[in-house]
């Protein structure tokens, strides 16, 4: 996705054109979660705190009464 441009596929040699199409966004969305959809079959699960600077997270504590 390029900014204020469209969707390009390289591997394919075609875009998509931002003509002020409102949903153009929401296409790049789709085609992202059908390429990680596919790809997760055929690759190792991912830890993906390796691409944090060592967070750690925290229990929250439920805020008590109604």
């Amino acid at each position: 996705m390029v900014l204020n441009r469209g969707i390009i596929r390289p591997g394919d040699g075609v875009a998509v054109l931002d003509e002020g199409s409102p949903s153009l966004f929401l296409e790049f969305y789709l085609h992202l979660v059908n390429f990680l959809a596919r790809e997760r079959k055929r690759r190792p699960v991912i830890d993906w705190t390796a691409y944090t600077k060592g967070s750690k997270w925290t229990k929250l504590k439920k805020p008590s009464g109604p």
